[in-house]
């Protein structure tokens, strides 16, 4: 279950904290790329694309940590702040979906 993200402050890069149902938590860094292959999409369109994935974690502090000191983006801000799962979605439109197996799903 996505539990928080930290956008970047330009809205390029995110990093989306998770709670599995095994009891871990994880982060996954997003970057929001074009698509600008013609035979795609008709005309350009943009997406998030997971370029790092975490291992396990006991706790969503410890991710974050984690995510804030290997991250050279968060490290480099530290004002940046966690919001809920609809904050991210601001760009992709995918509020209500769920992350399955690294694929998004409603």
């Amino acid at each position: 279950m996505h539990l928080k993200t930290l956008l970047s402050v330009d809205g390029k890069r995110r990093v989306m904290i998770y709670h599995d149902e095994g009891g871990l938590f994880s982060f996954d860094e997003d970057q929001y790329l074009l698509e600008d292959t013609p035979y795609v999409a008709e005309v350009p369109s943009w997406y998030w694309s997971t370029v790092y994935s975490s291992g396990k974690y006991g706790s969503a502090a410890d991710a974050e940590r984690d995510a804030r000191a290997s991250i050279p983006w968060l490290r480099d801000n530290p004002s940046i702040s966690a919001g809920s799962p609809s904050d991210c979605c601001h760009q992709c439109g995918s509020s209500g979906l769920s992350r399955l197996g690294g694929a998004w799903r409603r």
